[in-house]
């Protein structure tokens, strides 16, 4: 859950060093015990290094001491600045980049097979005439099933290099085997999941992540939603981590009047930078509602504060998580990499939302568990924010620093789907696989069978009670008859729609017993004014 802010040059560390300091940092008051600094620290530090690399009893590498010393000084400082080995950064970078380089495919094991999924309109498993459902069984020649099949080896094999190829074996859902080159190209990576109309006049817009086409890709879905009649949004931000800070900006410069403060960062070493609307927003001026929840953070976290410290929106959900540091990646010389926290970021009021971390990371991570405890997740009443972090909107309203952004109206957690998760994990049985099996052994006959509205009778002409509780080892009356089977039945339906019809089909069953959804169209379609009638430039 990070703002990201890419560095535009390498970083030489001397990665021994980093090690010995690190070293240093943990033992070094046994080497100066009145805890004064002096002009022999590096020597100190140097020696430690050479002590632990010629005489600790195990052998260790010069790589994974560095890797060690560097991961144990970065968490001194913060949660969040952290070390990024070469052989992961691609996979790090990747979401937040926009695209990956492959053949364009969503994928399932399923009996040790891998089943496509989804395919990526345009990429080359789409132009080869890939299909959800067909089953890979050879890559370059070589078998491609197996219980040592795993999400590593599929990845390594399958993705490469832009221009390369890759030899496929498929067997289709109708029985015929084929074979098919790839060329591997460029495969986009969406940020937004969905947008899609609710109704005649709102439109819906869900995104999970800020990366470098965040904001291309939502002008685009706001320029269809639009031309279909769109007056009013719904932004959901909710159980997004985050991304590049400049994607965050961005986009709340779409919903902004010109000259809005849109956020404000600084730190020790990095100057106080100020971010402001252009005022060539698409949206500046209809009714918008945004979702968050205790999982939406850091990027999400910059929009929402923006948007509420202005009165643009409202917010509705839970308090949010509350990270409020601003990270930059250094690319270092053996091509691993530091994301660095190098300044804060503050709302146009002037908060600062992050939370506490000084009691260390421990302290830090139990602070959702400490929500449930007190029942912040089910009472609104429960949060008691800190009276000295008292700030105002432009309008007057009073909102809070420290710990996340507190939505305007609360949205309870619902915890319904309890009990199921509980007798699941006590049962071993993951529901996920044996949905996915189903939807895969009855793609064909289902999408023919079930289309708009039609799906909502899916359940009950195929029996799906009598399925799942043959696989949960119950009779269908018990089954029936447990308080978590309505959840067991929507997410059985939910499940069964995105696999067969995609993001958007599932999104359009989804929204309709929303709480959050159903709560932000009661707002917007009632509330006369959901927005600053006057620009506010809002001064830290």
């Amino acid at each position: 859950m990070q703002e990201v802010e890419k560095a535009p040059y390498a970083v030489f560390l001397p990665l021994i060093v980093s090690a010995s300091l690190a070293v240093g940092m943990m033992i070094g008051h046994q080497f100066n015990p009145s805890g004064r600094s002096g002009t022999n620290n590096a020597g100190q530090l140097s020696e430690v290094s050479r002590l632990i690399r010629h005489s600790y009893v195990d052998e260790l590498s010069d790589d994974s001491l560095s890797q060690a010393g560097i991961e144990a000084l970065l968490s001194r400082l913060d949660p969040f600045s952290s070390f990024i080995p070469a052989s992961e950064l691609r996979s790090y970078n990747e979401p937040l980049e926009g695209n990956f380089q492959g053949i364009g495919i969503e994928y399932l094991i399923l009996q040790d097979s891998l089943v496509v999924s989804a395919v990526v309109p345009g990429g080359p498993a789409d132009v080869a005439g890939l299909k959800p459902g067909d089953r890979i069984f050879k890559v370059n020649a070589r078998n491609f099933t197996g219980k040592w099949l795993n999400n590593d080896t599929i990845q390594q094999t399958i993705r490469g290099q832009e221009g390369t190829s890759v030899q496929l074996s498929v067997l289709k859902s109708n029985g015929v085997a084929v074979n098919k080159k790839l060329v591997r190209t460029k495969i986009p990576i969406h940020s937004i999941e969905t947008a899609l109309m609710l109704d005649t006049k709102t439109g819906f817009i869900k995104l999970n992540k800020f990366s470098a086409s965040t904001l291309d890709e939502f002008r685009k879905s706001f320029t269809i939603l639009r031309a279909k009649g769109m007056e009013q949004l719904i932004l959901d931000l909710r159980d997004n981590p985050g991304g590049y800070l400049e994607a965050a900006i961005g986009l709340a410069d779409e919903f902004l009047e010109e000259d809005n403060l849109i956020t404000y960062t600084q730190g020790a070493h990095a100057p106080l930078r100020e971010m402001y609307a252009t005022g060539m927003g698409r949206f500046e001026r209809g009714k918008l509602a945004v979702l968050i929840n205790e999982n939406s953070a850091s990027a999400s976290e910059v929009v929402a504060g923006a948007l509420q410290d202005h009165d643009r929106a409202l917010l509705i959900g839970r308090r949010s998580y509350g990270k409020g540091l601003v990270q930059e990646q250094f690319d270092l010389s053996d091509g691993s990499a530091v994301r660095l926290t190098i300044a804060r970021y503050f709302s146009p009021s002037g908060r600062c939302i992050q939370r506490d971390y000084s009691q260390g990371q421990i302290a830090f991570q139990e602070d959702w568990q400490n929500r449930w405890n007190t029942g912040e997740f089910f009472d609104e009443a429960a949060f008691k924010p800190d009276s000295s972090l008292m700030y105002k909107t432009s309008q007057g309203k009073t909102v809070f620093g420290g710990g996340g952004v507190t939505p305007d109206y609360f949205i309870p957690l619902d915890t319904t789907a309890d009990g199921l998760f509980r007798f699941l994990e006590a049962e071993s049985l993951d529901l996920s696989d044996f949905l996915a099996k189903l939807s895969d052994l009855n793609r064909s006959s289902w999408m023919n069978k079930y289309q708009g509205t039609k799906f909502n009778a899916i359940f009950d002409n195929e029996r799906l009670t009598d399925k799942l509780a043959a696989w949960m080892r119950l009779s269908s009356a018990q089954l029936q008859q447990a308080k978590w089977f309505k959840s067991l039945k929507r997410i059985t339906i939910l499940r069964i729609s995105r696999s067969l019809w995609g993001n958007d089909f599932y999104y359009s069953l989804q929204t309709q017993d929303d709480a959050f959804v159903k709560k932000a169209l009661s707002l917007l379609n009632t509330a006369d004014k959901l927005r600053n009638p006057q620009s506010a430039k809002l001064n830290p």
